[in-house]
């Protein structure tokens, strides 16, 4: 895994505009000396940023701040994101203000992801790579996305560096029935992960519901040896309350209402209701 991040020669200066110091990341340590000045995730023309200078960039950086509740049972944690986003390459830096009192907002977890992706040269699809997954996961800040945004440097950071066999631009646009379909046995010394991991992405899929249950079920028959009824309770019940997490967040869409406005059907079925279609759909062409 590799991060080319630029960095600037101050720490804390929301005003500056500059980035020139180009960093290849490649490991932990390097990655915890480089956000330790405030940083950029992608070139710019003259190492200005701005949204118009965006040059290229090969990892896409979200913020996590657990702003949107107060209740410390909803937020979400580091754990939680290597859980959700298990075998996804990233890098997790905690913020300036992680477990510090902000304004109004009492002290809560509040760190940056780092997600490696395939190297683009698109500034508007990048932007948009940053809202869909903003749009999915709604803990991350939809405030913090565009092409030119930075994040500011901390000396003190603690850091997670994993290496993982997925970038997240293929985790977002998963088929899961063919990974699904994929699954055969499960072997001891993958069982715990595998139906962890599993657990997690139905509960995202279809919520806490009885099918959910069933298909997880039916997963851990796949089990040899199979696993105890008690070790299978625990990670169906860590993967609920992970759900609840997710789901407490402002913005969460439930998976029974999630695409529940969207249809390609006009209006009437005259031609002015047809064009209505098409230009809500194709109006960047």
């Amino acid at each position: 895994m590799k991060l080319t991040i630029y960095t600037s020669d101050t720490c804390g200066q929301e005003s500056n505009v500059y980035y020139p110091n180009r960093i290849d990341v490649a490991d932990e340590a390097a990655f915890k000396d480089t956000v330790s000045f405030d940083h950029v995730a992608a070139r710019y023309q003259n190492n200005y940023r701005s949204n118009a200078n965006f040059i290229e960039s090969d990892h896409i950086s979200m913020d996590c701040d657990n702003e949107k509740s107060d209740d410390p049972e909803t937020w979400i944690l580091p754990e939680d994101i290597l859980s959700l986003f298990e075998g996804v390459s990233l890098a997790i830096a905690t913020s300036r203000n992680h477990m510090k009192e902000k304004g109004m907002r009492s002290a809560r977890p509040r760190f940056h992801v780092y997600f490696p992706i395939p190297e683009t040269k698109d500034g508007e699809g990048y932007a948009k790579l940053k809202e869909e997954l903003a749009d999915i996961f709604s803990f991350f800040d939809a405030g913090a996305l565009g092409s030119a945004r930075f994040m500011y440097g901390n000396p003190d950071t603690e850091v997670i560096w994993r290496e993982g066999d997925q970038l997240i631009t293929d985790f977002i646009r998963d088929d899961f029935a063919k990974w699904d379909e994929a699954q055969s046995e499960i072997p001891e010394g993958s069982r715990n992960k595998t139906l962890s991991h599993y657990a997690g992405r139905i509960i995202i899929r279809l919520g806490a519901t009885e099918e959910a249950l069933e298909m997880f079920l039916k997963k851990a028959d796949l089990c040899n040896p199979p696993l105890p009824d008690h070790e299978l309770q625990t990670i169906w019940q860590s993967a609920m309350r992970f759900g609840k997490k997710v789901s407490a967040q402002k913005g969460y869409i439930p998976p029974e209402e999630y695409g529940k406005d969207f249809s390609l059907m006009p209006p009437d079925f005259s031609d002015i209701g047809q064009a209505k279609v098409l230009t809500r759909e194709l109006h960047d062409l």
